[in-house]
């Protein structure tokens, strides 16, 4: 399946979103679909959301158009665009364009579902206008359904258009959830295909079309993420500033969610298997001046000085120990650690 339709077909809150703008568009009235950044996959969304309401195109025809090629204003366009020739000699400029479409019976306008797409701060305001004005003097049920998508501006409810914000139905955590979801058949543990999907979602910011396409990468994202994704994105046309540092940081992000609390369990579980010995050795003071005394409140690095010295652990143990240790000073520093160090520490 393509990224796309995954994401407007099967993901819960982007389903929902559409659901909510069907919804809306089944009690008569109009929507604006806004969205405060980039739109993903916008043919798929316009077409799936084509294909939801199937039931109303019965009785309108669904059509798309692109506000960003429309030189003159929004009523103008919809009166030259809907009314015939001799219905447009009819018109007398006393009135606006959009009161004249709503009180004439004969334009085709009352019998369309019209989407329109590159609506931003440059326009939406005249679009929103347009349809007020447009809504509000037709009396009569049959008349035009509008679905305007607004994207990078500020947009209202009125009585007969409902505004849909994206930014109330998605977050960081369905960016995850694509990524999870594009490689769940993959070939490797779930503990790195979260790592995937973390490195993925970071570089792109959570702009899910790029996460996306870098999730497809695989494994190779999670072994070499620099080469991986400057080869990706290059491919797919993708530019972005300072890759070598978004990628570094994007990494760091991931290992910081997946890789301390693993050095967390692994302190807990040394500390509670000889925790009588090292209760013994506990004449030290924390990182913040504090006397420890209990030996659940040891650090990883006060752990590794007293077993160094006491030989409190087996040598398996002690160097899983130092390999701990080293990882988490690595990431206190904002360094990353390797995808094979990874690997030694038990991560994956």
């Amino acid at each position: 399946m393509i990224i796309g339709e995954l994401w407007w077909n099967r993901l819960v809150n982007s389903v929902r979103f559409l659901d909510d703008v069907k919804d809306i568009l089944m009690d008569g009235k109009s929507v604006i679909m806004n969205f405060s950044d980039e739109i993903p996959w916008l043919d798929i969304m316009t077409y799936t959301l084509e294909q939801q309401l199937d039931f109303m195109t019965d009785t309108r025809s669904f059509e798309i158009h692109d506000a960003s090629k429309i030189q003159e204003s929004p009523g103008k366009y919809l009166f030259e665009r809907f009314c015939s020739e001799s219905e447009r000699k009819k018109y007398w400029p006393d009135k606006s364009y959009e009161y004249f479409l709503a009180k004439n019976d004969n334009t085709p306008l009352h019998r369309r579902i019209l989407c329109i797409t590159g609506i931003n701060s440059g326009n939406a305001i005249r679009w929103q206008k347009t349809v007020n004005e447009y809504l509000e003097n037709r009396d009569s049920e049959e008349r035009g359904v509008f679905i305007l998508i607004v994207q990078g501006a500020s947009t209202y409810e009125s009585g007969l258009i409902g505004n849909v914000r994206y930014s109330d139905y998605i977050t960081d955590y369905d960016c995850l959830m694509l990524c999870l979801t594009m490689l769940s058949s993959a070939k490797c543990s779930s503990i790195q295909k979260q790592y995937i999907s973390e490195i993925a979602g970071n570089i792109a910011k959570n702009n899910v079309e790029t996460a996306g396409i870098l999730a497809t990468a695989g494994l190779s994202l999670a072994e070499n993420p620099f080469a991986t994704a400057s080869e990706v994105l290059h491919e797919n046309n993708i530019s972005v500033d300072n890759l070598y540092e978004r990628v570094t940081t994007a990494v760091w992000e991931a290992q910081i969610k997946l890789v301390f609390p693993r050095l967390e369990d692994f302190r807990r579980e040394l500390v509670q298997k000889h925790y009588d010995k090292i209760q013994k050795q506990l004449l030290i003071t924390s990182s913040s001046g504090e006397r420890v005394e209990r030996a659940n409140e040891i650090e990883i690095g006060q752990l590794f000085y007293i077993c160094k010295k006491d030989r409190i652990l087996d040598k398996n143990e002690f160097d899983l120990l130092c390999k701990m240790r080293d990882a988490r000073n690595l990431l206190a520093h904002r360094d990353i650690l390797t995808y094979a160090k990874l690997t030694e520490l038990g991560i994956f």
